[in-house]
């Protein structure tokens, strides 16, 4: 009986080394227990940290983050800046309602109190905003992505204005946040999926990324603001392109 490993499965072998598969399983490790543990709110920075050191993400950080309850508003790249962002700041999530159905990551999502809104629905939208200005008011940060996917990071998509509405509601300031990453591997797009995804970034010996701070908008209307927050996040872009 011949018993030698077929070619393709050396070379294939020969690709992936053991760190990755140590950092592949400790990952995996890390989100099970953390559903067994039942993540809270109160440990979710702790939770994004660790998830950041088993990612070997390094974080450069630009600006001053407020230190009031407010609403923040940033680009969006990639399920990391979910992870950065969460250790960097005491922030509730507003997130797609497709986020639910995601393993793992869906079920944590729930058990850290992220507000999910219904894309094209008018009433999951007035619903989210009114959640919004209720936790900002009850005194926690909530942190949106107002171009409702994911880019590849040179520029920003048009800001959709209606959660800006929240931060008036709530009479809170509202800070712009600027993402930017060092990688072309990092953005994950319409046509990624995550497992795959995640495996090719664990291939990484590190992954850079800068987070930016802006000063925060003067309360306005929300399309004044909604065209102000991406102006400042495009002109953060580029300074750290």
């Amino acid at each position: 009986m011949d018993c030698k490993i077929p070619a393709a499965f050396l070379e294939i072998g020969s690709r992936f080394s053991l760190s990755r598969w140590i950092r592949a399983v400790r990952l995996i490790g890390f989100l099970v227990s953390s559903l067994v543990l039942c993540v809270r709110p109160d440990l979710f920075a702790s939770f994004c940290r660790r998830f950041l050191r088993i990612a070997r993400v390094q974080i450069r950080i630009h600006g001053n983050p407020l230190r009031v309850p407010h609403l923040a508003v940033a680009n969006h790249i990639s399920y990391i800046d979910i992870m950065a962002l969460g250790a960097l700041g005491d922030f509730r999530f507003v997130a797609k309602s497709e986020v639910r159905s995601w393993p793992l990551i869906g079920l944590i999502a729930q058990r850290l109190g992220c507000i999910f809104v219904r894309r094209n629905s008018a009433r999951s939208l007035s619903e989210c905003v009114a959640q919004t200005a209720k936790s900002i008011r009850a005194g926690r940060s909530i942190l949106v992505f107002p171009e409702g996917t994911t880019t590849e990071g040179q520029f920003t998509l048009p800001f959709h204005s209606g959660l800006f509405d929240a931060s008036i509601r709530a009479g809170c300031p509202t800070q712009p946040v600027a993402i930017q990453y060092h990688n072309p591997k990092v953005p994950y797009i319409a046509s990624d999926t995550l497992a795959p995804h995640v495996w090719r970034l664990l291939r990484e010996p590190v992954i850079l990324m800068d987070v930016i701070f802006c000063e925060a908008l003067d309360q306005t209307d929300r399309h004044q603001m909604a065209r102000q927050a991406k102006q400042a996040i495009d002109a953060a872009i580029l300074t750290c392109s």
